[in-house]
């Protein structure tokens, strides 16, 4: 398995630990990590983790792209690179296939389970749901976001799949706007009608993969044998969880972090949170003080959540997921919050 992903070293914590996680589960793989600044670089470098090439950002680089990087924001520049990371591994490596990961996930299984599913289906490229619980808030979320998630994308290196991923690297080129209501939404929105528009694309069936804050509430926790963790998927589909991503979480002051997972409506179990949360808050802040010792690696105290939302409600039922998002924020929000010190969670 090739896979790919790309973070500075604002992300090294979280990256580390996607690495981590992926040598637990699996020798079978090459990680190929583009670091997109020097720090990142030489940390990873000298760390020589197992399974791992680095890639330095401007071996991608070009002056079409260092333009992008100045006119956007730094998650639209990274949002944009998305496609061209892909590229470059089918263009330099000798690979069968190569798959985009995001940095802030973490694996409890292989990915060679979705692996196996992508191969028996001889596809181009692959795409996976968000899986919005079926509440008020869906048919927004879908809109507002995109009905598929850029989080484990396969693109085979054939030539319908080197079609798909030019066809998405131009479109990320021309806009990849984080806006809500936009056309794009990053590199999101344009994978919605990828199964018309191309032939041998393969929406990823185990539910298992790209469990989040957004559709956990679909999830129930059924059992955990050693690193290995079972889940009930809508109180009926028994999984293993394959990934988990932890996309929204943020480390405030006082050691606080915030997770996000009790913002959208549904019942939520607490002891599946518990489970995920607090041991990958753990082991984020074990890396982070093996960088700050060995590095001198300086993570921001804390991280501002006093920025609203952009979200513009367009109608009737985007005005009531509004009002449910709000008010679980409101008589909720406060689980979100998790307290932490060097003896464990308060």
């Amino acid at each position: 398995m090739d896979l790919c992903t790309l973070f500075d070293s604002n992300y090294l914590d979280r990256g580390i630990a996607l690495c981590d996680s992926l040598n637990e589960v699996s020798d079978n793989f090459n990680l190929y990590i583009f670091a997109f600044d020097e720090l990142a670089v030489r940390v990873l470098n000298e760390l020589k983790l197992k399974n791992v090439t680095v890639i330095p950002e401007q071996n991608i680089m070009d002056d079409e792209l260092a333009r992008i990087r100045r006119e956007r924001s730094r998650a639209e520049y990274c949002w944009t690179c998305t496609p061209v990371i892909i590229e470059y591994v089918l263009e330099h490596y000798d690979v069968r296939a190569c798959t985009y990961i995001d940095a802030d996930m973490l694996f409890y299984e292989s990915p060679e389970f979705l692996w196996q599913e992508l191969d028996a289906e001889e596809c181009n490229a692959s795409i996976i749901e968000h899986r919005f619980p079926n509440n008020i808030t869906k048919s927004t979320n879908q809109r507002l976001h995109g009905r598929y998630c850029v989080q484990f994308n396969t693109f085979f290196d054939t030539e319908e799949g080197r079609d798909i991923l030019r066809w998405w690297k131009q479109k990320c080129m021309e806009s990849c706007s984080m806006k809500l209501n936009d056309k794009s939404f990053g590199d999101q929105k344009y994978l919605d009608d990828w199964k018309a528009r191309f032939r041998g694309i393969h929406e990823v069936q185990n539910v298992g993969a790209g469990v989040a804050p957004w559709n956990i509430s679909d999830y129930s926790f059924a059992g955990k044998n050693g690193k290995h963790i079972s889940l009930l998927y809508r109180r009926e589909r028994e999984c293993r969880l394959i990934f988990y991503h932890f996309q929204g979480l943020k480390f405030l002051e006082d050691h606080k972090a915030d997770i996000g997972v009790y913002n959208e409506p549904g019942k939520i179990d607490e002891q599946l949170v518990g489970e995920l949360y607090e041991n990958y808050i753990k082991r984020l802040i074990k890396i982070r003080k093996m960088l700050e010792e060995r590095f001198h690696v300086k993570f921001q105290g804390y991280e501002d959540r006093s920025k609203g939302s952009s979200w513009k409600y367009t109608g009737m039922i985007d005005l009531a997921a509004y009002i449910a998002v709000y008010m679980n924020r409101l008589f909720r929000g406060k689980k979100n919050i998790l307290t932490y010190d060097e003896n464990g969670f308060r």
